[in-house]
């Protein structure tokens, strides 16, 4: 599976980025989503029934944080939403960095019931939105011709596609983080901004807080620093500068308090505490490289180094499935 999956994305990469390149934008554009969402759906309704055949169940090999979502949101479901709000904002909690994907599951069962398709078919659908989000982000940053090729790529990405048949959240995480980039950056190139020009990314930002604390964190911090750096021509007028930054500053403020503060703050501080335990317990295990496999110097490396993620281990079927993604 690794060695088709890197056959295929290198020959068809080669052969859109040249059979498409001068198509019309509308008829490119169809052409993306129409390869993306056909790759997607055949995937997830492929994976569905053989997961079911060989494990018994429609979850991946190797199912934690997917049954785990999937059995929660059933259950919270079942409940009036008092019973979720106060299992996910009550008194007891102390991290909010995990909930968004579990109440969007809680919403979505609601209305279908415990479906396990459904959500899948979904992710397949915002997953291919995502790949058009890219092309037009990078078409509109690096020239048409690189678009297109960063559309085409993402559509034919092989972890991307497999992960839209995972109960996991992290299709609908990357589908918020590109739809906020892409918005941000049309905000600030757009010579007139509107309310929904503005809140659009800002929502996808305080969202993302949701589904990963630092996350969330480092979209606001984009968030401020481009409007602050910015050279274009939209930038020049000083009032809205200004406005954008007074924007930003105000999200910080409002998730500046309370839970979302303290994980951020309890994050910052263990930075250095987490680093040092993996690199002991790697030491530990007979890794000596470990030892000495700092940034400083993996860094030069990251570009020559030939890192093995196409090997068969015993048992590691999820690692063997992504391989090919991986490379």
């Amino acid at each position: 599976m690794g060695i088709i999956s890197v056959i295929c994305f290198f020959f068809f990469t080669n052969s859109l980025s040249k059979g498409w390149r001068n198509n019309k934008t509308d008829d490119y554009t169809l052409r993306l989503f129409v390869l993306a969402l056909s790759l997607r759906l055949i995937w997830v309704i492929a994976s569905y029934f053989y997961y079911s055949e060989v494990n018994g169940n429609p979850f991946e090999f190797g199912a934690a944080d997917s049954m785990g979502y999937h059995e929660e949101a059933e259950w919270l479901a079942s409940e009036p939403w008092n019973t979720a709000w106060l299992y996910y904002f009550g008194p007891l909690t102390t991290s909010v960095s995990d909930i968004g994907y579990p109440l969007y599951l809680i919403a979505l069962y609601k209305l279908i019931g415990p479906n396990i398709l459904v959500p899948r078919i979904i992710k397949a659908f915002l997953s291919t939105i995502t790949c058009i989000l890219i092309y037009k982000l990078s078409a509109r940053s690096f020239g048409e011709g690189t678009g297109r090729m960063a559309g085409i790529m993402a559509a034919l990405m092989p972890n991307l596609i497999i992960y839209c048949g995972y109960h996991l959240k992290e299709t609908e995480m990357l589908f918020l983080e590109v739809t906020f980039l892409e918005r941000f950056d049309f905000l600030i190139r757009s010579r007139k901004a509107t309310l929904l020009s503005i809140l659009l990314p800002t929502i996808t930002a305080l969202s993302l807080f949701f589904f990963r604390t630092v996350l969330g964190a480092a979209a606001l911090f984009a968030f401020v620093t481009t409007i602050l750096i910015s050279s274009t021509p939209t930038m020049k007028k000083g009032w809205r500068r200004t406005a954008l930054i007074a924007w930003g500053v105000l999200g910080l403020i409002i998730i500046g308090g309370g839970k979302v503060s303290s994980e951020l703050e309890e994050y910052w501080e263990e930075r250095e505490t987490n680093l040092e335990i993996k690199r002991t317990e790697q030491t530990s295990r007979g890794n000596k490289w470990a030892k000495y496999a700092t940034g400083p110097v993996m860094a030069p490396m990251a570009f020559i180094l030939p890192f093995a993620t196409m090997v068969d281990v015993d048992q590691q079927l999820s690692q063997q499935e992504k391989s090919g993604g991986n490379y």
